[in-house]
Formats: C-alpha cells, structure tokens, sequence
C-alpha cells in the first residue's frame, strides 16, 4: 500500500498500524482518509483510531501519534 502521498497513512504506518488490516475492518472511514487526509470528520479519525487501538493493543496510541 503506497502511503508516501498522505501523511495520516504514513504516520499510523510507521506506529506499526498493519494498514491493510485497518483498511479491511474499516472500509468506507479507511477511503474517508486515503482520499482527503487533510479533511476528515472528527469521527472517521475516532473510529480509525479506535480500531488501530485495538490492533496494537494500545488504547493511547492517539497521543502517541
């Protein structure tokens, strides 16, 4: 996945956020972002964030981010 385009992607990236994984458990938020990572409603990001929480096991890797 080419991620060198949008900095939201390729900040989760280098967090260890498998993007594929994000992609598949949350479709229509992961195009939300790869689209527009400069314009996205603060729930798509809550939502991402929450499901790549749960991927690492890491309820703060917000603030990590």
């Amino acid at each position: 996945m080419q991620t060198s385009d949008n900095w939201v992607l390729a900040l989760w990236s280098e967090a260890g956020v498998d993007l594929h994984q994000l992609k598949a458990s949350q479709p229509q938020e992961f195009a939300v972002v790869a689209r527009s990572p400069a314009n996205v409603p603060m729930d798509v990001i809550l939502t991402l964030l929450a499901a790549a929480a749960t991927q690492k096991g890491d309820p703060h890797i917000g603030l990590r981010l």
